[in-house]
C-alpha cells in the first residue's frame, strides 16, 4: 500500500502543479474577471456531476468488487445524461449560465462524468496506478491544449479553455474504454435490478453529504456573484481557494488510497489504524503546507498574474482559509473510515453540520466583508464538521483527545500500517 501511497501523492502533486499553472495561465489572458467567468462555469459543471453520481462516484467503489461493472456503468451513464440536461436547464433559467455556454456546460459535463465514473471503477477493483495516470493525463491534457490554443493558434477568447476541456475529457474518456473492457469482458443481466437498487440506496446518502459538502465548498462563489457588481471578487477569491485547497492533496492522496483498501477490507482494526495514522500525518504536512502559502512572497509572481490587487489580497484571504484548509485536509483522512464501510451517513451528517455554519457566514460575513468574509465562512464550516468527524470516530473507536495529537515521528511511521 505504501507504493500506492506515494503513486497518488505523485499524481495528485503533478495534477495540482499542473492546475496551478492553468490558473496562471488563465487569469494572465483573460483577467481576474475572465477567471470569475471559469470559475462559476466550472462550478456548475462540479454541481452537475455531483447529482450525475447518485449512480456513481464512491457508490462505485464501494459496489465495483461485488458486482459486473457494467451493471454499474450503463445506468450511471444513463442517468448522467439526463441530470446534465435537466440540471443545465435549471442553471440556464435561474441565470448561472450564459446563454453562449449552455450547450458546452451539457457536453462537457457529460464527458467529465463518464471519465470520473471509469475512475471510480479503477479504484474499486484497486488498480491505483491506472487511476492515477489517467487522472493526471486528462489534468495535464487541459494545459497542454490551453497552451497550443493560445500560442500556436493565438486564440485568446474564454470559449478556448472550452475547447480545452473537450479535447482532455474526450481523449481521457477514449482512453479509459480499453481499461474497462480489461476489468471485464461480459456482461450479464442477472442481478442488474439488484444492483441497480443498491446502487441508488448508496448513491444517494452518499451524494446527500457530497452535494451539502460542495456547497460548503462553493455556495461562497454564488453569494459573492450575488452581492458583488463586479466578477473581479469572484476571480480574485477563486484564484485564493484553488491555490489553498492545492494543499488537500496531502490528506486527499491518503484518503483515496484508505477507500480502496477500507471497501476491500473486513479487519476493522486495520481500518482504525491506518485511519489514525494517516490523520495525524496529515495534519502536520498539511499545516506545514498552508504556511508555506501565508509565507511565499507572492509579489514575484505580479509580472505573471499582472493584478496587483490580486497579489495584495492572496495573503490577508489564506489568513482566513488557512485554519479551515488544516482542519478539512485532516479529517479527510477519517471521511473513507466511513464510506469505505458504506457507513455514507456519517458522512452526511458531517456535511450538514458544516452547511449550517456555511449558511450562516454566507448571509452574514459576506454582505459585509465581501470575499474576506467567504473566506472567514469557508474556515467556519471546514473547523465545525471536523469536529464532528473528530468526535464521531473517537466514540466508535474508544479514542481521547490526546489519541489525535501528532508528534514528528508520526511522518516516519506514517507508511508503516500501508504496507498490509
Amino acid at each position: 500500500m505504501l507504493k500506492a501511497v506515494l503513486s497518488t501523492f505523485s499524481s495528485r502533486l503533478l495534477q495540482q502543479l499542473s492546475n496551478f499553472l492553468v490558473i496562471i495561465l488563465s487569469t494572465n489572458l483573460f483577467g481576474v474577471e475572465g477567471r470569475g467567468n471559469i470559475s462559476l462555469f466550472v462550478t456548475n459543471m462540479a454541481l452537475l456531476i455531483l447529482f450525475n453520481n447518485v449512480i456513481g462516484g464512491q457508490t462505485i467503489i464501494y459496489l465495483t468488487p461485488r458486482r459486473n461493472i457494467y451493471q454499474l456503468l450503463i445506468p450511471s451513464y444513463l442517468w448522467s445524461t439526463l441530470c446534465t440536461i435537466v440540471g443545465s436547464m435549471l442553471l440556464y433559467i435561474l441565470g448561472f449560465v450564459p446563454e453562449s455556454q449552455f450547450v458546452h456546460l451539457i457536453f462537457i459535463t457529460l464527458l467529465n462524468s463518464f471519465v470520473a465514473d471509469n475512475l471510480m471503477l479503477l479504484l474499486g477493483r484497486e488498480k491505483i496506478h491506472q487511476h492515477n495516470l489517467l487522472g493526471l493525463f486528462q489534468t495535464v491534457s487541459i494545459l497542454i491544449w490551453l497552451v497550443v490554443f493560445f500560442e500556436v493558434f493565438q486564440l485568446k477568447e474564454i470559449t478556448t479553455y472550452l475547447y480545452a476541456l473537450y479535447l482532455a475529457f474526450g481523449s481521457s474518456f477514449l482512453l479509459s474504454i480499453p481499461l474497462m473492457v480489461r476489468l471485464q469482458k461480459n456482461f450479464t443481466f442477472k442481478g442488474l435490478k439488484s444492483t441497480v437498487k443498491k446502487a441508488i440506496r448508496y448513491g444517494f446518502i452518499s451524494q446527500s453529504a457530497n452535494l451539502i459538502q460542495f456547497l460548503n465548498y462553493r455556495l461562497g462563489y454564488y453569494f459573492i456573484a450575488f452581492y458583488q457588481t463586479s466578477e473581479k471578487d469572484l476571480g480574485i477569491f477563486s484564484v485564493a481557494v484553488s491555490l489553498s485547497e492545492s494543499v488537500w492533496l496531502i490528506g486527499r492522496s491518503l484518503a483515496t488510497v484508505q477507500l480502496s483498501k477500507i471497501s476491500n477490507s473486513k479487519d476493522e482494526a486495520y481500518s482504525t489504524k491506518i485511519t489514525l495514522q494517516a490523520f495525524k500525518g496529515s495534519f502536520l504536512l498539511t499545516t506545514l503546507a498552508v504556511g508555506g502559502l501565508f509565507l511565499f512572497p507572492w509579489e514575484w509572481l505580479l509580472p505573471i498574474f499582472k493584478s496587483q490587487e490580486l497579489i495584495d489580497s492572496l495573503p490577508k484571504l489564506f489568513l482566513y482559509l488557512g485554519p479551515g484548509i488544516v482542519a478539512l485536509g485532516t479529517t479527510a483522512t477519517i471521511a473513507p473510515y466511513y464510506s469505505g464501510r458504506g457507513k455514507y451517513i456519517i458522512n452526511v451528517y458531517s456535511s450538514g453540520i458544516g452547511l449550517l455554519f456555511t449558511l450562516l457566514g454566507c448571509l452574514v460575513f459576506i454582505p459585509y466583508f465581501g470575499i474576506l468574509g467567504a473566506a472567514m465562512t469557508n474556515s467556519l464550516s471546514y473547523v465545525a464538521l471536523s469536529i464532528y468527524f473528530m468526535s464521531v470516530f473517537g466514540r466508535d473507536n474508544q479514542l481521547t483527545i490526546w489519541d489525535y495529537i501528532p508528534r514528528l515521528s508520526d511522518l516516519n511511521q506514517l507508511p508503516i500500517p500501508f504496507k498490509k
